[in-house]
């Protein structure tokens, strides 16, 4: 696999990747040539979604439980 810093692999890519967005290790960089942090994988940003809307559905849920108790 190819190894790109995050510069290199935007430019190449025409993106714009953060850190936050990718896990990096220090390797040679196939676009500039020097020993830089470079790109292992891209994190997911679904499980992220995922997480906010586990905490909306427990949130839910809970709303519906106190309405429950309240009326009866």
């Amino acid at each position: 696999m190819a190894e790109f810093c995050l510069k290199c692999f935007n430019k190449l890519n025409d993106t714009n990747y953060q850190e936050k967005d990718v896990v990096l290790e220090d390797d040679l960089c196939e676009g500039c040539a020097e020993i830089k942090p470079c790109i292992v994988t891209f994190k997911s940003r679904l499980g992220k979604q995922r997480k906010g809307l586990a905490l909306l559905l427990i949130m839910a849920a809970g709303i519906v439980i106190a309405i429950k108790v309240l009326c009866h």
